[in-house]
């Protein structure tokens, strides 16, 4: 082979050195006599097929002008080879007038001086028919070293044999991807960096170090390590193989370049493709790097071959050139003038749509350094395991170090302002002392900030706001719960949209479904500072093989006698409505739990219950004191729960795991959060104060201590607890957890959640029916129509236990008719004031207790 190349490379510099020769003897000068141009010239490039054929007649069209020049081309079978061969004839001496590659070859090119600047040589109209990203990608030091011909950059491209709808976000690939539809992406730092603007990140500060290290690329990070595990994902590093994939044409989504389009329309064909720009992040849109493909000149030329080059290179990307070069093969035109019509070129107009919010990739040995280092950190945590947070700290400090600049310091406040923010809480116990001593630590970082903390009991909160709007109105901040958040947006909000006044600097810190706690109708009203869910709390002493993975493992444990109950609850309980594939909602705020999920998990509870002897309970704080006396195995509970318990049993026998998975998924939770909130009233220099004392409370060090003395689940996406700890499986969890929504779609189900239950479990109903029924009634009190009634489905078979008679278990003294009533366990429960608990349970065979 390398002699075949060497072979290939000597003929090369041959033809170039007799081409040479033909223009030394027959182009004196650039003129003839009429004054027409004249003379012969030499361009290299790497087109094939269809793009060769459109790029020869752009060439017919300069010689009809031009008819006393020579144009002479040479066409290399991929770029790699092209640049290879050019940079051997360069060097020599010899070579091509003109070279067509990409932007990113401009850097080592330069450097060696093997290309030629063109500020001197280019008139300025030219330059003037580009964007100034555009420029950038071919600019290098002080001087710009090619004419932009083409843009490349990423997109999603659709297999319209597989999907038909188009995506807008990454929420919208995740629930593909979770319905197994296949997503083909590639995990290089290059082609992966258009994740790092969707979660608010950025590579460079102002001072030109890298600062991947400040949340957004370790959200980023994670998003992909959980995205990784969905059942229709491929994440990897070898594009080619990725793209040979998707043009096999069972893959739905590729995450793939413009300059791919002609081999995979070649592939799959023109109609079953289709493009958009990349899915947005949850904080920002995605912003992939910007490449250019545009004409590189050699320094080697001679005078006149140069005023030739000058002349070919306006002319190939002028206009009325790129244009026909788009409508022939579908290039995406660098030349801002070329007017773009989305319905003739629609896949064209995606592209160029995305190339306008495209990061240019700069031609600097900083961003070299970023782009040979970067993907270690993919490598780390995709392959590795290594915890984004951590991950994304090791290369920034690698990447500095390269760049001859030192580790990046924690960006510590700027606290510039003078006054008081006044805080109003309904935090108790442990949670209220960390928070004092939070405030504490604020005042010795920040001593011209007073804050005024004050406890307030939740229902009162709302009259102290009120009674704030008249006089002098100062601004309030509010931390409290997410049901108080709602509370506070009546007719009248009495708390503020908090958007207007939040940089990406400060959203990137937290996770995406922590923010998306406190939105409602899209929009911000707080930033949160802890997150409530559940995990499957057990006994080790009463599971001496390990907590129960699945719901399977359930029932298994239960058959060997393991003394099991299960919260009933609505929000404790819908982890297995997840686990059998089921979801609250779909994207018009229909409430769809009769599409799957609900029925499966109710017949599985009262399966369990009759034949594997599982009590089933609505009363939570009997449940855990029963946990806590060692009475039953395991208690769904949420972090806020783990100091006492910890305190209680001892941390040699309480564990914590994540809910069980079932046949439709893993089990997850249900998230809400606590969060700050800032009054409607005051002014600009207040809120300012107040974002001062959020921004602390949510740094990692702060979320650290809180988690560490009041078991808050972390919001800050940064914090690293250690995977094996407690705090660690519940972070594990809230990254997969579904916010619960804010709005009056969701009331309706928390109004009439419970029935379900209670029908099916007390009542003996056919679980299928009252679901359907339940949702059809939410939906019309909603005022949404339902969809049609799904075709029945059979429901997943339950293996009894070889060998094991499932012995039915009793908590001792509970009395199934008995009322219960919620006790105040100072953290935030969904069962409706009133309710009455409920206990269902069957009689050990043989006698009781």
């Amino acid at each position: 082979m390398r002699q075949r190349l060497r072979f290939t490379g000597i003929a090369l510099v041959i033809s170039a050195a007799l081409a040479l020769l033909f223009i030394s003897i027959y182009a004196v000068s650039g003129r003839s006599d009429n004054g027409n141009l004249q003379g012969r010239i030499l361009i290299w490039h790497a087109y094939a097929g269809a793009e060769a054929e459109a790029f020869q007649e752009m060439l017919e069209r300069f010689r009809n002008i031009h008819p006393d020049v020579t144009v002479m081309q040479q066409s290399f079978a991929t770029a790699d080879l092209l640049q290879a061969e050019y940079l051997n004839a360069v060097t020599t001496g010899l070579g091509p007038d003109i070279v067509l590659g990409p932007s990113s070859w401009i850097a080592p090119l330069a450097r060696g001086g093997h290309i030629a600047p063109l500020n001197e040589d280019i008139p300025e109209d030219v330059w003037q028919r580009y964007t100034p990203a555009t420029l950038d990608t071919v600019a290098y030091a002080e001087d710009r070293y090619a004419v932009p011909l083409a843009f490349n950059t990423l997109a999603l491209y659709y297999n319209r044999q597989v999907v038909s709808d188009t995506l807008s976000t990454i929420d919208g690939l995740e629930r593909e991807a979770a319905q197994g539809e296949l997503v083909l992406m590639s995990t290089t730092f290059r082609d992966a960096y258009w994740g790092i603007n969707a979660f608010g990140g950025n590579v460079f500060g102002e001072d030109g170090n890298v600062v991947l290290n400040q949340g957004g690329y370790a959200n980023w990070l994670a998003w992909l390590a959980n995205f990784r595990n969905f059942p229709g994902v491929i994440l990897d590093n070898n594009r080619d193989a990725l793209r040979n994939r998707f043009i096999q044409g069972d893959a739905a989504y590729y995450v793939g370049y413009a300059s791919e389009l002609n081999a995979i329309t070649e592939g799959l064909g023109l109609e079953n493709i289709d493009v958009s720009p990349l899915p947005a992040g949850p904080i920002a849109n995605a912003q992939p790097l910007l490449e250019v493909t545009g004409f590189m000149f050699s320094p080697v030329s001679s005078g006149n071959q140069r005023g030739l080059a000058i002349e070919l290179t306006q002319f190939l990307a002028n206009a009325e050139q790129s244009g026909a070069l788009m409508r022939r093969v579908r290039t995406v035109p660098a030349n801002q003038r070329v007017r773009i019509n989305p319905r003739l070129n629609p896949i064209v107009s995606s592209f160029a749509t995305q190339a306008r919010a495209a990061a240019p990739l700069l031609n600097t040995p900083e961003m070299e350094n970023v782009l040979r280092l970067g993907g270690e950190a993919y490598l780390r945590v995709l392959d590795g395991g290594v915890p984004p947070a951590e991950a994304a700290v090791a290369i920034t400090n690698q990447i500095n170090e390269a760049n001859g600049l030192g580790a990046v310091a924690q960006q510590e406040l700027a606290c510039t302002f003078l006054g008081t923010v006044r805080l109003i809480h309904s935090w108790e116990d442990s949670a209220a002392d960390a928070l004092d001593r939070l405030i504490q630590r604020f005042r010795a970082i920040c001593p011209l900030i007073i804050v005024e903390a004050q406890y307030e009991l939740p229902a009162n909160i709302s009259a102290r706001l009120e009674s704030n709007t008249s006089g002098i109105s100062r601004a309030i901040t509010v931390l409290g719960s997410q049901e108080l958040m709602q509370s506070l947006l009546g007719e009248e909000p009495l708390i503020r949209e908090v958007t207007p006044y939040i940089t990406n600097e400060l959203l990137q810190r937290f996770q995406p479904n922590a923010l998306d706690t406190l939105r409602q109708q899209r929009a911000l009203y707080g930033l949160p500072v802890a997150l409530n869910l559940d995990a499957l709390y057990y006994n080790r002493e009463l599971t001496p093989n390990g907590p129960a993975l699945t719901v399977d493992d359930l029932r298994a444990q239960a058959g060997q006698g393991v003394p099991i109950a299960l919260d009933v609850n609505f929000a404790s309980a819908f982890w297995g409505v997840s686990a059998y594939g089921g979801r609250l909602f779909d994207g018009e705020n229909r409430v769809v739990l009769d599409q799957g999920g609900m029925a499966p998990w109710l017949e599985w509870l009262r399966e369990s219950r009759d034949s594997f002897g599982m009590v089933l309970s609505d009363d939570t704080a009997n449940l855990r004191s029963r946990f806590e006396a060692g009475e039953i195995a395991y208690y769904v509970g949420s972090s806020a729960d783990l100091a006492e318990l910890r305190e209680s049993m001892g941390e040699e026998t309480l564990g914590v795991a994540t809910l069980p998975a079932g046949p439709g998924g893993n089990g997850v939770p249900l998230l809400t959060s606590q969060g700050f909130f800032i009054s409607q009233s005051g002014t600009d220099v207040q809120i300012s104060l107040i974002l001062e004392l959020i921004r602390f409370m949510t740094n990692a060090e702060s979320q650290t201590f809180l988690a560490e003395s009041a078991g808050s689940t972390p919001v800050n996406a940064t914090v690293d607890v250690g995977e094996e700890s407690p705090m660690g499986t519940f972070m594990e969890i809230s990254r997969n957890a579904i916010a619960r929504p804010n709005n009056i779609y969701m009331r309706t189900v928390r109004a009439n959640g419970e029935e379900f239950y209670s029908r099916v479990l007390e009542d003996n109903e056919e679980a299928g029916a009252v679901v359907q029924t339940l949702t059809t009634a939410i939906n019309e009190e909603n005022g949404i129509a339902p969809l049609p009634t799904p075709e029945p489905t059979s429901l997943p078979a339950s293996e009894p236990v070889e060998g094991d008679e499932p012995d039915s278990i009793m908590l001792e003294g509970e009395d199934p008719q008995a009322e219960g009533s919620d006790a105040d366990t100072g953290t935030e429960s969904d069962t409706e004031s009133g309710a009455t608990p409920t206990t269902t349970q069957t009689p050990p065979a043989g006698g009781t207790e």
